[in-house]
C-alpha cells in the first residue's frame, strides 16, 4: 500500500487496485492491525480557502470510503491507529492533534500546540513529541486523557525524538535524530545508547 499523488495504490497477487478520495497530495497511511481499516491524510485541500486537511477512513475489504474526517489544517503529517484498534490519531503541520473513537469515529480529544508535534508511536497509550519533550497520553474507556510526562535527566538529554516501541508493558525505546535510543521504564529515563550518527 503506497501513496501516488492524490490516489493510494493497493498491490497483491491479483494486481492493483485504487483508492479515489483525495484532492491532493498523500502524506500519511496507517493500517489497522487487523488488515480491516485504512486511514489517509492528505495536504490541504485544493476546495478549501481555509487549508482544511481531511483524513479518510476505508473498508480495505470493499475498497470503498466509511468516513472523512475534517478538523485538521495545513496539511496532515502523521495518521495511526491504535494497537488494539479502538483509536486513530492524526496531527497536522498547524501542531493540532486529533483522536477519534474508531467505533464512532467521532472525535474525543483535540488540542493545538504551540510548539512542533510529531506522534512517535500508539501502542497502548499514544507517544507524542512536542518541542523536545515526551508526552503520553492515555485514553482507556474516557474522552478525557490522562496525560503524563515523561521524566528526563536534569541535565544533558535535550533531543528531537523521532520513533518510539513499546518493549515491555512499562518500557519504551525512543529513537532521537542524533542516533540514539533512549530506554525508559514507566516513563523514568534509565539509558541512552548511541547506535547510529
Amino acid at each position: 500500500i503506497y501513496p501516488m499523488g492524490s490516489v493510494i495504490v493497493i498491490e497483491n497477487q491479483q494486481g492493483q487496485s485504487f483508492l479515489k478520495g483525495h484532492d491532493n497530495q498523500v502524506t500519511s497511511i496507517a493500517a489497522a492491525l487487523s488488515g480491516s481499516i485504512l486511514v489517509t491524510g492528505q495536504l490541504p485541500s485544493l476546495s478549501s480557502k481555509l487549508y482544511e486537511s481531511p483524513v479518510i477512513i476505508w473498508d480495505l475489504k470493499s475498497r470503498k470510503q466509511i468516513k472523512v474526517l475534517d478538523g485538521l489544517h495545513e496539511g496532515i503529517k502523521q495518521v495511526v491507529i491504535s494497537h488494539n484498534g479502538g483509536f486513530i490519531a492524526a496531527s497536522s503541520k498547524k501542531n493540532q492533534l486529533m483522536v477519534w473513537s474508531s467505533k464512532t469515529l467521532s472525535p474525543i480529544f483535540t488540542k493545538t500546540y504551540e510548539k512542533t508535534l510529531n506522534i512517535l508511536s500508539y501502542d497502548e497509550d499514544l507517544i507524542i513529541n512536542v518541542d523536545k519533550s515526551l508526552i503520553e497520553l492515555h485514553f482507556g474507556n474516557s474522552n478525557n486523557p490522562n496525560q503524563g510526562n515523561f521524566t528526563m535527566p536534569s541535565t544533558g538529554l535535550s533531543r528531537n525524538y523521532i520513533s518510539c516501541a513499546l518493549f515491555n508493558p512499562f518500557g519504551y525505546l525512543v529513537g532521537t535524530d542524533g542516533g540514539e535510543i533512549c530506554i525508559f521504564e514507566k516513563n523514568v529515563f534509565k539509558a541512552v545508547s548511541q547506535v547510529g550518527k
